[in-house]
């Protein structure tokens, strides 16, 4: 019984996190500058809450749960990641620069590393969610374009580069 509710909590979480940006983005794509402060504020609120149910189920869900093999994980979290920035990049309403593209692609650089670190560190790769699949990465990246996507790929790479994530044993 307590495995189908937190199957249930996953998929509304992940899922809920992932759709609901999507349909917050073509829904301040629709209404261009016209969107009321209410939703904009509603729209942050919920995909927030979103994400702290997501950490909640992490942090108490036990490691074998997670039935999904790490390379599927990886291929689900990384397209979303995809998808998720390529949506944003579409409904920005600025001209297309290739300067512009720099940080979604380092979002999704940012995404793999974790990723592949949390995988050889044997851990969740949902982990990357928090930070791939967060409202702010994907809004302010081709808003603000915010210097802290560069020193989370800086924090990200250094921690490869200590060696910090153990190497796997075996296949």
């Amino acid at each position: 019984m307590l495995r189908s509710i937190r199957l249930v909590a996953w998929v509304f979480f992940a899922g809920g996190l992932f759709v609901g940006q999507v349909g917050w983005l073509a829904l301040r794509w629709r209404m261009g500058n016209a969107v009321p402060r209410f939703v904009l504020v509603g729209g942050e609120a919920g995909l927030g809450l979103m994400v702290v149910g997501l950490f909640a189920l992490l942090r108490t869900t036990p490691a074998d749960a997670i039935r999904l093999p790490p390379q599927w994980s990886a291929g689900v979290i990384l397209g979303g990641t995809l998808v998720l920035q390529s949506v944003a990049l579409c409904i920005a309403r600025l001209p297309l620069a290739v300067s512009r593209l720099g940080f979604p692609v380092l979002i999704v650089i940012i995404a793999a590393l974790l990723v592949g670190w949390l995988i050889c560190a044997r851990r969740s790769a949902w982990w990357s969610v928090l930070v791939a699949w967060n409202p702010v990465a994907v809004i302010e990246t081709h808003g603000a374009a915010r210097v802290e996507i560069v020193v989370g790929l800086i924090i990200v790479g250094g921690l490869l580069v200590l060696g910090d994530a153990p190497r796997r044993r075996g296949g």
